[in-house]
């Protein structure tokens, strides 16, 4: 059995004029093991912030995983409450979001995602990204068209090349690790957040080993540099439930 020692999350508008297209699900207890998830609406439209919210209110509403989680039938339920409720709004057509969820059990990490927020596994001081965005950027890299470097110089955005939509059909990506003595930490995050980790991928060797200072740290840094996209993190630490824990504490800092 896996206890989950602490958890610390943010959620922030870009600016207080706008409201906020990102949604999150913090860490919550489902049968013996935890859900938590991000959503990052698509745009800065009433649609945007519907399609994050729907994602992760579905998802909270799940009360039973038997073995292990059914993330296309979960995915697959979002997209259909997107088409039913698409239909009585032109204003909603459009509605889109991605989607980062993670479920852990027993040491066993499963994940699903579609678009380009991502999960990342605490690894001896460093953080290491599970999941693959699904962008064109990636897409160019991975098919040995462009370097990362030569990516990473583009003036064009980084389009998205999946999401969560009534428009288009599901493209999930999923998969699974396990948590081990040096890596019981996860990190989900939308791309308002992880850019400005990117930028200066690294914090104190106290801050990397406390996840509620790592999102603190990281959630003044952007903060100070002033936000270029709403920008969200869950952040959760785990133990097996016969060892000790380092902390008995959850925290949730929004």
């Amino acid at each position: 059995m896996i206890n989950l020692v602490s958890s610390s999350g943010f959620s922030v508008s870009k600016s207080v004029d706008l409201e906020n297209s990102d949604a999150v699900l913090m860490p919550k207890k489902v049968s013996d093991g935890y859900l938590f998830a991000v959503a990052d609406g698509v745009g800065q439209t009433l649609g945007a912030q519907k399609a994050s919210q729907i994602a992760i209110s579905q998802l909270n509403e799940i009360k039973k995983i038997e073995d292990k989680p059914d993330f296309k039938k979960y995915f697959s339920q979002i997209r259909k409450e997107f088409i039913r409720i698409s239909k009585s709004s032109n204003e909603l057509y459009n509605m889109a979001t991605t989607l980062t969820v993670c479920f852990v059990r027993n040491n066993q990490v499963w994940y699903a995602h579609t678009g380009d927020s991502r999960l990342y596994a605490l690894y001896n001081d460093d953080l290491i990204q599970k999941t693959i965005d699904q962008t064109e950027h990636e897409y160019l890299v991975s098919n040995g068209i462009f370097s990362k470097r030569q990516v990473s110089k583009m003036r064009r955005s980084n389009v998205l090349m999946s999401s969560l939509s009534p428009r288009v059909e599901l493209d999930i990506n999923e998969g699974n690790f396990k948590l081990s003595s040096t890596s019981n930490s996860l990190i989900l995050m939308t791309d308002g957040a992880y850019k400005f980790w990117e930028k200066n991928p690294k914090f104190s060797n106290s801050t990397m080993s406390d996840i509620n200072l790592f999102a603190s740290s990281l959630k003044k840094r952007i903060l100070n540099t002033g936000p270029v996209d709403d920008f969200s993190v869950v952040a959760a630490e785990f133990q097996e439930a016969n060892k000790a824990f380092k902390s008995d504490s959850q925290r949730l800092a929004f």
